[in-house]
């Protein structure tokens, strides 16, 4: 059972009003603003469990804000403490990369996946290595559109746009600090 989404966009949930279909996800979508010390463990959770629709931009806003999160760094602590989260996002992105290699219609979630694997990378190698394969995936969608392109004769304009779009998915997803050679 999924979320009507739409429901999310009218409003705020309250005790009272809440999508019809109050379930996991909608559990779990909410559960990502656990701030100040469960944030990190609820994203691994969704991530683990395959809660959310990690397409949808309302989930692309909320785990930005988890992963952006202006304030006090003690929130950080779940990423490198005991627990270890950050190897624990590092593994769960990594699945992501195998999933998502041969799908382009889920370019959504490899932006989400590519953004904050680039965000992490500041933190983790491995996470970096997992942003420049959503890198290296987006860049071969757009290197296979421009091949369509040049085997068609009559090009509608929507190529064009898409092998703009996936190009500009690879820029988003590289590495926010130092680039190495391979970057």
């Amino acid at each position: 059972m999924t979320i009507q989404w739409r429901e999310f966009e009218a409003g705020i949930a309250t005790q009272t009003y809440h999508p019809s279909a109050v379930s996991q996800e909608y559990l779990a979508f909410s559960n990502l603003r656990a701030f100040p010390n469960y944030q990190v463990r609820q994203l691994v959770a969704a991530l683990v469990e395959g809660q959310l629709p990690f397409q949808n931009d309302c989930v692309h806003v909320i785990v930005k804000q988890l992963l952006f999160h202006v304030g006090e760094s003690h929130w950080k602590t779940d990423l490198t403490s005991t627990w270890q989260g950050l190897d624990r996002i590092a593994e769960q992105i990594h699945l992501k990369v195998e999933l998502l290699r041969q799908s382009p219609k889920d370019s959504g979630a490899l932006v989400l996946f590519g953004i904050m694997s680039s965000f992490l990378g500041q933190y983790s190698e491995d996470c970096r290595c997992c942003a420049r394969s959503f890198s290296e995936i987006a860049r071969s969608w757009a290197e296979e559109v421009g091949a369509e392109v040049q085997n068609t004769e009559r090009v509608p304009p929507e190529l064009y746009w898409k092998q703009a779009m996936f190009y500009c998915y690879a820029l988003l997803c590289r590495w926010f600090g130092d680039h190495e050679v391979e970057d």
